[in-house]
């Protein structure tokens, strides 16, 4: 992954000298003056990550599991926090981009639809809360932004269908929290929230049930 992020970085350095401000990596990286605040207010999102760890703790039943939060589980936490965040919500929607604008060489019609189709989905799946920001940013930037995210999405087939809507709706959260607030504040929110699980885990494990998390971690 950080092999792919610095190969996507090097491309954007490259392009950047023949095609100028195609793309600001920087452009959303902080957009508050006040972080603590900005990560507080996402506070639902943490209580998300909290109810349904419990819930499907509860429905896994009684299987063996470790009884700690390991530093490897906090140090696999943080590094999905920044790294998935550099990558999805930033640098990955620069070779979404690309991949994009030459398409539309190709099938521009077929492009053009598939695109238009996929923010009117989006749109209606969330309830309109982000229809501003589907439709209020350039279209070819938003199509890569949407592309990046289902590559996100496509990255947690392991945890199966819960898990894939479950990453793609966090996903388009965390989108819309890197496009109004930072990137910073994106890194910051997805690290808390696998920080939540693995102390839901630890301390649901501690009232003497022991199970397995499958479905909703990083």
């Amino acid at each position: 992954m950080i092999a792919i992020i610095a190969g996507s970085f090097i491309l954007w350095f490259i392009t950047e000298r023949f095609w100028p401000r195609i793309f600001d990596p920087w452009q959303y990286w902080c957009l508050t003056d006040n972080i603590i605040t900005a990560v507080a207010q996402s506070w639902p999102l943490y209580l998300y990550g909290l109810a349904i760890t419990v819930i499907i703790l509860r429905r896994a039943g009684y299987l063996d599991s470790d009884d700690k939060v390991s530093l490897i589980n906090i140090y696999s936490s943080v590094m999905a926090g920044i790294i998935e965040e550099i990558g999805y919500r930033c640098i990955f929607i620069f070779t979404s981009m690309i991949s994009i604008i030459l398409l539309k060489q190709l099938i521009p019609g077929i492009v053009t639809w598939y695109y238009n189709t996929i923010f009117f989905i989006t749109d209606i799946v969330t309830l309109g809360l982000m229809h501003n920001t589907i439709y209020g940013f350039p279209e070819i930037f938003m199509a890569a932004a949407l592309s990046a995210n289902i590559a996100f999405r496509d990255g947690h087939k392991y945890q199966e269908t819960l898990g894939l809507l479950n990453a793609w709706f966090i996903g388009l959260y965390l989108l819309q929290i890197m496009l109004t607030k930072g990137l910073v504040i994106a890194i910051l929110v997805h690290t808390i929230y696998d920080l939540t699980i693995d102390f839901t885990k630890y301390f649901y494990d501690h009232t003497g049930v022991k199970t397995n998390l499958s479905y909703i971690e990083r």
